[in-house]
């Protein structure tokens, strides 16, 4: 008689969601309070974050609800978790290609670079001001968002199987 020294999925599935709600929970709280200590507040473009950031804290409650829910009472807060996931990714996206213009835009007010910026090739202005040579933004920062709105939709994705 042997023993798989592995849980069966049925048993660790919920441990799993469980878990990963929980590190997207921290993610949450620590993107927040990333954004408060970096005033991310400062021009009205910068409240669309804000507005993923409750977002996200609403689907987490709606995702811990779900974990507790019968699969019968499950498929409407499902649906409301994977909308708020897709909306929150989207708003990532816009995000890091609100950095990278911006830092495109700074690119011909940089020290080193802002002098032959204009005679550089497009794709060489698009890649240090990806690469954050050019401009202040942290140009991967907001595909913090598009990670945990994946977190949600893992969750609400892995209870529709149960």
């Amino acid at each position: 008689m042997s023993t798989s020294p592995l849980p069966s999925p049925r048993v660790g599935a919920p441990g799993l969601a469980d878990g990963l709600l929980w590190l997207c929970g921290f993610g949450i709280a620590g993107t927040a309070a990333e954004l408060a200590l970096t005033r991310h507040w400062q021009d009205p473009s910068q409240a669309i974050v804000w507005v993923a950031v409750v977002l996200l804290a609403w689907g987490w409650v709606s995702a811990r609800r779900l974990l507790r829910s019968t699969a019968d009472a499950a498929a409407g807060p499902r649906r409301r978790i994977v909308r708020i996931a897709a909306v929150v990714a989207a708003i990532g996206v816009l995000g890091v290609w609100m950095h990278v213009s911006g830092n495109h835009e700074a690119g011909p007010l940089d020290a080193v670079y802002g002098g032959p910026w204009d005679s550089q090739p497009a794709w060489r202005q698009w890649w240090l001001a990806l690469s954050m040579r050019v401009g202040p933004a942290p140009t991967l920062a907001s595909g913090a968002l598009v990670l945990l709105a994946g977190m949600l939709w893992l969750v609400a994705a892995g209870r529709a199987t149960d």
